[in-house]
């Protein structure tokens, strides 16, 4: 698998404490924690511009701040999320319709 690679590759820089990958972004971000800050680099000028699965890697460091798990919705998806929410409204207010007191 695609983190068993990464596991090997980039513990060849260092220690590695922690391997996650957002499988739901499109871009393919895969998270490495290194135990020492050094190894970080060290990975980035290894593994920045090698191609794997047919894909040219690019390594960065994290900013700390970024959430690789949130992806933005397309127009179609926010519509469709928009219209079911509409008619789970819509279908509350008919059984309060519906119930006799």
């Amino acid at each position: 698998t695609i983190i068993d690679d990464i596991k090997t590759e980039g513990g060849r820089c260092g220690s590695i404490l922690n391997v996650r990958a957002y499988w739901k972004n499109p871009k393919g971000i895969v998270l490495l924690r290194f135990k020492k800050p050094d190894s970080v680099q060290r990975c980035i000028d290894m593994m920045h511009g090698r191609w794997y699965a047919r894909r040219q890697l690019r390594c960065y460091r994290w900013d700390g701040f970024t959430n690789y798990g949130f992806v933005e919705k397309t127009k179609e998806e926010r519509e469709a999320l928009e219209r079911e929410a509409r008619e789970r409204l819509l279908n509350e207010e008919k059984k309060k319709d519906l119930v006799s007191v």
